[in-house]
């Protein structure tokens, strides 16, 4: 089995023909970018949370879908078989960004130097999207 992960910020367009993704495969786009074809053909799509991805705007064409949760808990069905190509569109929730932030913060706070320097950074509201 095959698992493919992209944690690649952006691509305007689908970065895959249909004809790269064997039988079995799990595709992991954790940024959900290049890979909306996927959508479209793939048996299973699963995500953190309907919310993170009821706009897409192939939502209404997966073939099967279900929160993780749902699927840890046994509300939904998993990999079935060897054969099923699977897409988890695994965007995240804010305890994780809490949690990371959270240990970045206690290395940077072991490291002043590097602190200080990051602190007297502007960077700005996020007014959009994608934001630094």
């Amino acid at each position: 089995m095959d698992v493919i992960v992209s944690c690649a910020t952006y691509f305007e367009n689908d970065i895959a023909s249909d004809d790269w993704f064997d039988e079995g495969v799990l595709v992991v786009p954790v940024h959900t970018r290049g890979f909306t074809n996927c959508d479209l053909f793939f048996d299973k799509v699963f995500a953190d949370d309907t919310g993170h991805v009821d706009h897409f705007k192939n939502f209404k064409k997966f073939r099967y879908y279900a929160e993780v949760s749902d699927v840890v808990t046994g509300k939904s069905e998993g990999r079935e078989n060897d054969k099923e190509r699977i897409l988890a569109y695994n965007i995240g929730v804010s305890i994780h960004d809490v949690n990371y932030a959270a240990h970045i913060y206690q290395m940077l706070s072991e490291r002043p130097e590097t602190f200080e320097k990051l602190t007297d950074a502007n960077m700005g509201d996020p007014t959009e999207k994608f934001w630094v």
